[in-house]
């Protein structure tokens, strides 16, 4: 076999090898395969009394020691009284955190430590509040605390990676409830050109959540 022929033979393995890898990303099997599921169908996440549906398309992972809770970190700028024991994320264009406590909270000090998270979940880059504003509702039956924001992120000269935005936009909220002696957070983000796309995804999540 000459050196042409090594070429040919070594381009059409590579040409298969692309081909697999792009039925298995297509099938579902590589996300799989790092622990990412693209569910075709809504995913009704369910545990100790909290459920939720995520919707179709959209990926359900579970993070943080529920063993061993221990206090969100800011600094030391405020007097914190929360602890991270249980969360479950669901996201995809939109990104929801649902966190979960086994101690009730003081929901508006919570609201005000949120305000501090976005500006250090950024660091080292710059993170800009662009508004904030808090309110009292009823969310499915629970006395909650909310706030809507908007903030943008400065991702300096190359931005998030070369040829990316130096600066990106963000909108979302937090709610935040107790629930018997538990607290509940959730958090829905996304970019601000993509709010119209997420609200009807929000929306499913907000209407099936459940706290027993």
């Amino acid at each position: 076999m000459n050196n042409e022929q090594k070429s040919v033979l070594i381009l059409v393995c590579a040409l298969l090898v692309i081909i697999v890898l792009c039925i298995l990303y297509l099938s579902g099997w590589f996300q799989h395969g790092i622990g990412l599921v693209n569910n075709p169908e809504s995913t009704l996440f369910s545990s100790e009394g909290i459920s939720f549906t995520c919707p179709a398309g959209w990926f359900l992972s579970t993070v943080g020691d529920v063993n061993n809770p221990h206090p969100v970190d800011l600094g030391n700028t405020l007097e914190l009284n929360y602890f991270l024991e249980h969360s479950v994320n669901c996201f995809e264009s939109g990104f929801v955190n649902v966190v979960w406590a086994d101690k009730k909270i003081d929901l508006n000090k919570r609201i005000d430590e949120r305000y501090q998270e976005l500006i250090r979940v950024a660091l080292p880059h710059t993170t800009t509040i662009n508004s904030f504003s808090k309110s009292n509702l009823v969310f499915n039956g629970f006395s909650a605390v909310k706030a809507d924001y908007s903030y943008t992120t400065d991702f300096g000269p190359s931005g998030i990676e070369p040829g990316g935005p130096v600066t990106t936009t963000y909108i979302g909220e937090i709610i935040v409830f107790n629930c018997g002696e538990r607290s509940v957070v959730l958090s829905f983000d996304s970019l601000t050109s993509q709010k119209a796309l997420n609200e009807s995804f929000f929306g499913q999540i907000k209407n099936s959540f459940k706290c027993e």
